[in-house]
């Protein structure tokens, strides 16, 4: 059975989405990697500042930064994206991180009282996998291997005693966000002169 040739229609149909994949991609200037990276960071700091001064009780408060944080991005998003035409990519960065979004913050605030265990490697493995998707759907490497450091160093938080794990979510949070966050900044202002 012989594939038949695109029509000349279909394949300025798929020229079309290559240039507006790659316009995507070239749109992408980390901001979203650094904004969170940050402020994880800033909050696992903190807790582990609150837990060294034997603050138990109040060791997660710094992550309710993250409800703002969350209403911020989601408004400053639908504003960036409601006049340009959504592509492919953009359609599965939102696919991919409004639902993983949701559920890091389900599992970091419950998995404390209702399993009594920390949340520090399960919020790792689910970063992991999320900066390991938009390395793909970027083709950017530096997410990639971000989402992979991530993800070896949520299987080592296992092994790690909760008064340490914020120490292992900044550093995973540094491979996957910071690094490729900063990375993208560079790439983004390099291709817009």
């Amino acid at each position: 059975m012989t594939q038949q040739a695109p029509s000349p229609s279909e394949s300025i149909e798929i020229i079309k989405r290559m240039i507006e994949g790659s316009k995507a991609r070239l749109n992408e200037n980390g901001f979203i990697y650094l904004f969170w990276g940050w402020l994880i960071i800033v909050c696992a700091l903190a807790q582990f500042v609150l837990l060294q001064a034997e603050l138990y009780a109040y060791n997660y408060y710094p992550y309710f930064l993250v409800i703002p944080a969350g209403i911020y991005t989601g408004i400053s998003e639908a504003r960036k994206h409601r006049n340009s035409q959504e592509t492919y990519i953009h359609k599965l960065m939102a696919a991919l991180w409004i639902p993983l979004g949701l559920n890091l913050g389900i599992v970091g605030f419950f998995s404390v009282p209702v399993l009594g265990t920390s949340p520090t490697p399960f919020l790792l493995i689910f970063l992991a996998i999320g900066a390991t998707v938009s390395g793909g759907a970027l083709r950017f490497p530096a997410l990639i291997w971000g989402g992979i450091i991530c993800n070896l160093v949520g299987f080592a938080a296992f092994l790690t005693p909760s008064l340490y794990q914020p120490l292992l979510l900044a550093g995973g949070i540094t491979a996957a966000d910071l690094v490729p966050g900063y990375m993208l900044r560079k790439k983004f202002r390099m291709s817009h002169g």
